[in-house]
């Protein structure tokens, strides 16, 4: 009788379904597993979600710790996680790279008109003002241009961030470059175009400086987009550098990894540089690939300078479509590309490389250079599930690869 009158109390304790489960009162298991519950604090370190009864890890942000490397809800899986945006952080700052929000204390703040002190409710006007609060952090914010006197010159790490979006955040200067990168800082830009300078738009000057761009435009600058006249090194994931008159990159003594970024209309009829110029990197430590390089020009119509001039280091390049005017390939010097669409009647030496008089773009017309389909391939384009494999798994638009058997070549990958 003791044992039967004892197993009646545990049950009568389980307050929820699937008695059966309970192995202690108040602490029950439903079908999968997981603890039941009618509220929070059953749950322990975890929420209740109702009317489900199940202990989760978080309903919605509020629940995550803010000051953590997770602090934002999958409200999917309920389970907290790391930022992956701007909008995902009370700051509208985050570190992609640990997954936590900065905080907003970190977070210097611009925004054209603005004249306050630079922080969340009172922005600032000028990169400057931000740079000098000596905040780790500038947060670039609305549509309307941010327009410098004078170039920034950055001699510590920083991360400047704006929004993605169909309009990105626009910063301009009037002098000869936007951004000097100096000494051995190391610069972050994440969701800004950089546009309309009387020079270039990012200028690495010395040798431990370091610049990362993700989802970056550079355009339509008098000079170029990047020019590095030494350097450590030059990331660019998902960028489109067009419209800059003396060619889209200047790099010398660099190594750089690009990927997934357009180098498109850029050069004029007097300029050297057509889409890319890179002298002396270590082969070892470049990485060039699903790049798009197409219709820049340089001084004479020189087809072969127009698209990539590697001169004279022969570094590695995988998956890329370069396209330009003429009838040979558009690369100069000892570029080894493989698995490469090249547009004219013969490709370049190489493993898996093609040659098409027709690349098949949706959208060369450079007004529509923010357009979705700006430089990204038609759906019968000959690039189509011919780049090799490849650990990068998305394309410039963050769309996963490949959609086919293989992966596209070049910077975009089409939707089927």
């Amino acid at each position: 009788m003791t044992r039967i009158a004892l197993f009646v109390v545990v049950l009568s304790a389980c307050k929820i379904r699937n008695e059966q489960s309970c192995d202690i009162p108040g602490v029950c298991l439903d079908t999968d597993g997981g603890q039941a519950c009618t509220g929070d604090p059953e749950c322990g370190d975890e929420v209740c979600k109702l009317p489900e009864g199940r202990c989760v890890g978080c309903i919605d942000t509020g629940d995550c710790d803010n000051a953590s490397t997770s602090p934002v809800c999958n409200t999917t899986t309920n389970t907290c996680e790391g930022c992956k945006a701007s909008a995902d952080c009370e700051s509208q700052a985050c570190n992609v790279a640990t997954g936590a929000c900065f905080a907003t204390a970190q977070v210097a703040y611009v925004e054209a008109g603005a004249a306050g002190t630079c922080d969340a409710l009172s922005p600032c006007d000028t990169l400057q003002e931000a740079f000098d609060t000596g905040r780790p952090v500038i947060k670039v914010q609305g549509i309307a241009p941010i327009n410098g006197a004078a170039k920034l010159t950055v001699d510590r790490d920083l991360l400047l961030v704006g929004d993605p979006g169909a309009t990105l955040p626009v910063v301009r200067a009037a002098g000869p470059v936007i951004i000097e990168v100096t000494g051995t800082a190391s610069l972050t830009i994440k969701d800004v175009e950089l546009s309309g300078s009387a020079g270039d738009a990012i200028k690495i000057s010395d040798s431990g400086a370091s610049v990362t761009l993700d989802h970056v435009f550079l355009l339509d600058n008098t000079k170029n987009g990047v020019v590095a006249t030494s350097g450590n090194l030059l990331v660019m994931r998902g960028c489109v550098v067009s419209g800059n008159e003396d060619g889209g990159l200047a790099l010398t003594d660099i190594d750089f990894e690009i990927t997934n970024t357009m180098l498109v209309a850029n050069g004029k009829s007097d300029s050297s540089i057509g889409g890319m110029r890179a002298v002396g990197p270590d082969p070892t430590k470049v990485l060039f690939e699903f790049n798009t390089i197409a219709d820049n020009i340089v001084m004479g119509a020189i087809a072969t300078k127009a698209g990539v001039d590697c001169a004279g280091t022969a570094f590695p390049a995988h998956n890329n479509i370069v396209a330009g005017f003429g009838n040979s390939p558009s690369l100069e010097g000892t570029c080894t590309f493989d698995h490469s669409l090249f547009a004219g009647p013969t490709a370049a030496a190489g493993a898996g490389n093609m040659a098409t008089l027709d690349v098949r773009f949706e959208d060369t017309d450079v007004a529509h250079v923010h357009e979705t389909d700006f430089y990204r391939l038609k759906n019968d384009s000959p690039a189509i599930d011919q780049a090799t494999a490849s650990e990068i798994s998305v394309d410039i638009d963050g769309q996963q690869r490949p959609q086919g058997l293989q992966p596209d070549m070049g910077a975009d990958e089409v939707m089927p």
